[in-house]
């Protein structure tokens, strides 16, 4: 929202040009959107520092603000969708309980994005997501929270992914 008409423009003349493209690669209606194609046209739009290349929890930064950029689905607007990876913290978690597994995990992704807005200077943090539906794109952005870690509840584990609120999300 704050950026200018022609870098929007620009944005969404780019998204077209490549949701135009996957009719070459699929025969789904819904349009692809591949995750480096994303961040590259976000950055190239709006002139956006391009981070995604490292282990961060922002993908760009403009400004003080680091953007993750999500691309998923729509399933009825019910999708669960992952926020990060932690392949390499895989032994710290082997043989926890599902409460300590996502309390671990949480603190990791807490200090994930400490670590990130210390390194790059950011004052604040976004996720900005496209959301796939037949024969169009839907933007949206919305803050990215640390969780709140003293109030984790309602986990579930799903065989893989885990599923909890901190009373924001």
């Amino acid at each position: 929202t704050n950026e200018n008409k022609n870098s929007k423009k620009n944005y969404q003349k780019f998204l077209g040009m490549i949701g135009s493209l996957s009719n070459l690669f699929s025969d789904s209606q819904i349009p692809l959107l591949y995750y480096r194609g994303h961040e590259n046209t976000f950055c190239n739009a709006f002139n956006a520092e391009n981070l995604s290349r490292g282990d961060l929890s922002a993908d760009a930064k403009k400004y003080s603000t680091g953007i993750g950029l999500k691309t998923f689905l729509a399933q009825n607007n019910k999708t669960w969708q992952k926020i990060a990876e932690f392949n390499a913290a895989k032994p710290l978690l082997e043989g926890l309980t599902t409460k300590k597994f996502v309390e671990k995990i949480s603190n990791l992704r807490n200090d994930r994005m400490n670590l990130t807005e210390k390194a790059h200077n950011l004052n604040n943090s976004i996720y900005h997501c496209v959301v796939r539906e037949i024969g169009k794109y839907k933007i949206y952005e919305e803050s990215m929270d640390r969780i709140d870690t003293k109030n984790l509840n309602d986990i579930e584990d799903k065989g893989g992914s885990y599923v909890f609120n901190d009373d924001k999300h």
